[in-house]
């Protein structure tokens, strides 16, 4: 994940320093850097949640991102002696705002997901606020806490796959 960022870090220089992009408005070019460095850093919390969450987690229970055709959940924890998993989005953001739960609250994903792992216990927003809660059943968790209380969390992993894709 660090040197993802690194790497867009040097591709948004160069981006600032091309004589078309320089013409642009500073909003403009302000705004696409912004851009392209905030979707870079989520993409670095997903990536460090879920491997500290494979790490600190011990057999039978599983970890893993799963994607369908049209959506995924960041994370999934399944554990198979119960039939049953949560699901997470990890979002960089410190606010909470309803679009960061709409795969969480998509019918077609969650039944695709309890099909194939059992009952969905919990849907939960990893993110960089308060924990709290949307009214609608989903959990919002500061996720440095989360990480913070891994090793004490009854979590377990395969040293397998970090992915699934259902269909």
């Amino acid at each position: 994940p660090g040197m993802r960022f690194c790497q867009a870090q040097v591709l948004v220089f160069s981006l600032m320093r091309d004589e078309a992009f320089s013409g642009m408005p500073d909003e403009i070019r302000n705004a696409i850097r912004d851009t392209i460095l905030n979707t870079i850093r989520g993409r670095m919390m997903e990536d460090m949640i879920l491997l500290e969450t494979i790490q600190t987690t011990q057999w039978p229970v599983q970890v893993f991102k799963l994607q369908f055709a049209r959506g995924e959940f960041d994370m999934v924890v399944y554990d198979p002696d119960r039939n049953s998993c949560s699901c997470y989005e990890i979002k960089h953001s410190s606010r909470m705002v309803i679009d960061q739960t709409r795969n969480l609250i998509n019918e077609d994903l969650c039944a695709l997901t309890e099909h194939r792992f059992g009952s969905i216990e919990s849907r939960i927003v990893l993110y960089r606020g308060e924990d709290g809660e949307d009214g609608n059943g989903i959990q919002y968790r500061n996720a440095e806490r989360f990480l913070r209380n891994l090793p004490q969390t009854p979590l377990v992993a395969p040293k397998q796959g970090l992915s699934f894709k259902l269909e």
